[in-house]
Order: C-alpha cells, then sequence, then structure tokens
C-alpha cells in the first residue's frame, strides 16, 4: 500500500503531490495527518489493516 500511495501522489499534479502524498500515506499507514488534522483510522473508524 505505502509503494502505491507513492506512486499516485508521484503521478498528481506537482502542485498537489505533497498534499495527496499525506493522505495516501495515511490511509496507506492507518494514520497521519492530512490537511493538517491528525488521524488514527483505527481507533477513529474501526479499520485495522493488520487483521487481513
Amino acid at each position: 500500500m505505502k509503494i502505491i500511495a507513492k506512486l499516485r501522489a508521484d503521478a498528481a499534479n506537482p502542485r498537489r503531490a505533497e498534499g495527496v502524498r499525506a493522505r495516501k500515506r495515511c490511509i496507506a499507514k492507518g494514520q497521519g495527518a492530512a490537511h493538517g488534522i491528525q488521524y488514527d483510522l483505527e481507533e477513529q473508524l474501526g479499520f485495522n489493516l493488520n487483521a487481513a
């Protein structure tokens, strides 16, 4: 997932690449910051990426 996040951000509009990278990395890792907001997807939404 982290590789896909990086590739997607690399393909984004250069002006928006860092924002795309932050959001995709947050999803891939299950936690992080996007738009200045800190997220923990398992704690906040019940998404456990390691359960699969």
